[in-house]
């Protein structure tokens, strides 16, 4: 997702898309300057990473294959916790 091209409710909107899709990895691309926008997010986990422009192929490749396996983590264990609980 392209943060600049959501505009002043990019925090929003991502929270949001996460919430709706929890299962989606969702990645984020910016300027620096959105970073600040999208770090809160990172945390949360309801985005699963950013990458600064410009773009390098190997970075947008990286940061996809991250998101992916975060993504598949926390669900693995939001499933270890329904099952032992």
């Amino acid at each position: 997702v392209e943060v600049a091209a959501l505009g002043a409710g990019a925090g929003e909107l991502l929270a949001r898309l996460a919430s709706l899709f929890p299962d989606l990895p969702v990645v984020a691309f910016g300027s620096h300057g959105d970073a600040r926008v999208v770090a809160p997010l990172l945390a949360s986990s309801e985005v699963h990473a950013f990458v600064p422009r410009p773009v390098a192929p190997d970075a947008a490749r990286d940061a996809f294959d991250s998101a992916f396996r975060r993504n598949a983590a926390l669900v693995r264990n939001a499933e270890l916790r329904r099952t032992a609980a």
